[in-house]
């Protein structure tokens, strides 16, 4: 099967806003333009002019999930990523699919036909390996648990999947039991991959709503924080032991890996979607 080589293409945006709640979200911020981000929008024509799009560019691999989550609670009504997958099988592209949910197990079929004849690619954002520290700063996405059940579901049909540990928050969910957690927890699950981003990138309206919420949750961590005021990129101050404990349980699990360190991929969905393929690839 040759399509290794093929290219990735653009990034495939069917919602707009994401309800998941994540403290954390850098997809809030003023650069992605997204007013009211936490209430779910859809543009009526949204399918009608991705298959316009997906007519007039070389065959690639589309990526979805970068910016809002593809399964998001309206797509269990509308079915707009369903019928996207469909568009895309349809035209022989690839995807690589970015999400918090366990309800894409529905579109194994798919995936499936996809995977016939271009790369195939799911990839899970799990930061917590506790679903009691998941409902706290992700209180209203798919809990960890289910994440890695879902994962355990498509790889044992043949899918491609992993884990996306990002991000890494200071003083919150940088501890070296949380790290090792979750890559034993993947590689239970049947996880091809785990990438990592040891930071999380706080700016203009993203930055006043996780202090909020920071502080309501952990007032004990707020004095912490605000030390770094000035920064957009916040790192764990345990930043290079946990690299090392992350690299040192992957290799002691088995299971291919990544690290990055920058936020370059908060702001290019194409590069980090590229890097997540070539992990999977491995």
């Amino acid at each position: 099967m040759q399509y290794n080589d093929m290219a990735v293409g653009y990034s495939l945006n069917i919602y707009k806003g994401c309800n998941h709640g994540c403290i954390y979200c850098s997809s809030r911020g003023e650069y992605y333009g997204i007013t009211d981000f936490d209430n779910i929008s859809f543009e009526d024509n949204v399918l009608r002019n991705f298959r316009n799009d997906i007519k007039n560019i070389e065959r690639c691999i589309e990526t979805t999930g970068g910016l809002s989550d593809p399964y998001n609670p309206l797509e269990q009504k509308y079915k707009l990523t369903q019928k996207a997958l469909e568009i895309i099988n349809e035209f022989n592209f690839g995807v690589c699919i970015i999400t918090k949910s366990d309800m894409i197990t529905r579109d194994i079929n798919i995936l499936q036909n996809i995977k016939t004849h271009s790369l195939t690619n799911v990839a899970f954002s799990i930061t917590c390996a506790d679903d009691e520290m998941c409902r706290m700063i992700e209180p209203l996405a798919p809990l960890s648990s289910r994440r890695f059940a879902a994962i355990k579901e498509l790889t044992r049909y043949g899918i491609t999947a992993g884990v996306l540990l990002n991000p890494i928050l200071p003083y919150i969910t940088d501890t070296e039991e949380n790290v090792r957690g979750i890559v034993k927890k993947a590689k239970e699950a049947g996880a091809c991959y785990i990438y990592a981003t040891m930071e999380v990138v706080l700016e203009d309206l993203q930055r006043e709503h996780f202090f909020i919420k920071a502080n309501h949750l952990f007032p004990e961590i707020n004095d912490k924080y605000i030390r770094l005021e000035n920064s957009c990129v916040f790192r764990s101050p345990y930043e290079k032991d946990l690299h090392i404990v992350f690299a040192e349980e992957c290799k002691r699990q088995g299971i291919v890996f990544g690290i990055h360190n920058s936020d370059t991929v908060t702001r290019n969905a194409k590069i980090f979607a590229t890097t997540l393929l070539n992990l999977c690839k491995q």
